[in-house]
């Protein structure tokens, strides 16, 4: 029809501007229509799973319970008897206090040490320890133990050691640390086998005059008293391996300290020294100095003499330099500088070729050694980290 519409006014206006603006308008009428008309392109339709379909399961009988293979498997459990210790441990601590347990008294501590004493064979016991049981006076029960080897009388009250402390010939290390100042027995020296004495803590102002006698000693220990002064007697104990004066209140050290030559560890730490003997490199048998937490400002030229030092602390001192002798020191492994004045690395510790350990913490370094990188081959603990601009911290 549209197209018969268009040729009849095709032949009746087909030189009139009237005809050619219908026209156009016809044509682009038709060709939408044609677009709206235009078929669909064809989809094949997915086939469809078939419905599912939920059976009920029937229910399975459960199996049956095998107790006799339950238990034996339970009874052979690591985890089942790790309960049962814990829950005994638990059950042993807490509830005797619910039974109105309370803790026993120092004093029903050594009724029950003597008791178990005088249960035992006096030859039998070759160790003793009655420390932290407030003691005033030894019972007399201890000088029948004439094995006893050690004994241990630390933390307690104690004002005085009678003689009769001579009659364990055999003993070999007494403590008495921590009994606020005791006086000791002038028999004390008869006791030829005595070889390690504790006398810490105990408010010395000096060393008792007794013990530069017991020559016999190979170490003595009088660290946290108040020692002001050494002795010149401390040479007699030429047999002395060693010796502790640390956390005291020392302010020189005499040049007899030299004569102990078969001394291999000297602790001085938390003193007021300034400096040290000059003659201490005399001490060749000495393996470890510790003179930390003092006031030194330099370490004397003999200290390199020390051929058999391994171990030396000097931290926490006002030490700038190093001298230049303690690179003789070739069994030296341990180093500790922490916490001095030093503001360059001491070059001198590029000489210490067996150094395996050094500590250089809480100094400002701004100046670094150009042999730096022989100090820190091999297995060496060595670290340096920057400070600033120009500074540098070792540890």
């Amino acid at each position: 029809m549209l197209e018969h519409k268009t040729n009849k006014l095709w032949q009746e206006y087909e030189d009139t501007p009237k005809f050619w603006k219908e026209y156009f308008q016809l044509i682009t009428k038709a060709r939408r229509i044609q677009q709206k008309t235009k078929p669909t392109k064809y989809i094949q339709p997915q086939p469809q799973a078939p419905p599912k379909v939920s059976v009920a399961r029937q229910p399975q009988p459960s199996p049956k319970k095998d107790y006799a293979t339950l238990l034996a498997t339970t009874l052979t459990s690591s985890k089942f008897w790790v309960g049962i210790f814990v829950l005994s441990f638990v059950i042993a601590f807490l509830f005797p206090w619910r039974d109105g347990y309370s803790e026993p008294s120092t004093e029903e501590k050594l009724e029950m040490k003597i008791e178990e004493l005088k249960s035992s064979d006096p030859k039998s016991v070759t160790h003793l320890d009655l420390s932290r049981l407030d003691i005033e006076v030894l019972p007399s029960i201890v000088f029948q133990l004439t094995n006893l080897q050690e004994l241990d009388l630390s933390s307690n009250q104690l004002k005085f050691l009678p003689d009769s402390i001579t009659l364990l010939k055999k003993l070999r290390k007494l403590d008495l640390s921590g009994n606020s100042g005791m006086r000791l027995s002038n028999s004390l020296p008869r006791l030829s086998k005595l070889q390690i004495l504790d006398l810490s803590a105990n408010r010395y102002t000096t060393i008792p005059p007794v013990v530069f006698q017991m020559q016999h000693l190979k170490e003595l220990k009088c660290s946290f008293n108040k020692l002001q002064v050494l002795s010149d007697s401390v040479q007699y104990l030429n047999n002395l391996e060693v010796l502790s004066l640390s956390s005291n209140q020392l302010n020189i050290l005499p040049k007899a300290i030299a004569n102990l030559t078969q001394l291999r560890r000297l602790e001085l730490g938390y003193n007021k020294l300034s400096s040290l003997p000059d003659n201490i490199g005399q001490l060749d048998q000495l393996r470890k100095l510790i003179i930390w937490g003092n006031k030194l400002e330099k370490l004397p030229l003999s200290i390199g003499k020390l051929q058999q030092l391994e171990h030396l602390n000097a931290s926490n001192n006002l030490l700038k330099d190093l001298t230049y002798d303690l690179g003789y020191l070739d069994n030296l492994t341990y180093l500790n500088l922490g916490y001095n004045q030093f503001q360059k690395i001491p070059p001198v510790l590029v000489l210490m070729k067996n150094l395996r350990t050094l500590s250089l913490e809480g100094n400002y370094l701004r100046d670094l050694p150009d042999r730096l990188g022989n100090l820190v081959h091999g297995q060496r603990k060595f670290g340096l980290y920057s400070l600033g601009e120009d500074a540098y911290k070792v540890y």
